[in-house]
């Protein structure tokens, strides 16, 4: 039986592997990110409290993955693209975007998407 805070060390081991970053988009605890941990495979799915089914991300790619896909595991195309239109748009501001920001960001990519923009969508024209 998997206790229900064996997450915590699964984290901290999966974090002593690639450091405390993000594995989305690098981010890490001195550029002011909150890292967290993601199940791979959902519990909900059976997935298992080990490093082996840990990713580390941002709170932001967090959210956005959680946004673009009800288990959290959006297609790679959709992260790449979130990504490249956040560091735009942080690069316009001149700071990291705030999480409400980051809402804002994922709901207007959700919409180019579902207007039938895939992978070709120029989404760093949305923000440039």
């Amino acid at each position: 039986m998997i206790q229900e805070n064996s997450w915590r060390p699964c984290k901290c081991n999966r974090a002593k592997e690639v450091g405390w970053v993000c594995e989305e988009c690098g981010a890490s605890r001195e550029s002011g990110a909150t890292i967290v941990g993601h199940h791979i495979v959902p519990k909900s799915s059976a997935g298992q409290n080990s490093s082996n089914n840990c990713r580390l991300r941002c709170d932001l790619c967090e959210q956005a993955a959680h946004i673009f896909s009800s288990d959290g595991n959006p297609a790679e195309w959709k992260m790449e693209a979130y990504i490249a239109t956040r560091r735009e748009y942080q690069k316009q501001l001149g700071r990291r975007i705030n999480g409400r920001d980051n809402s804002q960001l994922c709901k207007d990519l959700r919409i180019a998407w579902r207007r039938g923009a895939r992978e070709d969508l120029d989404v760093v024209a949305l923000y440039a």
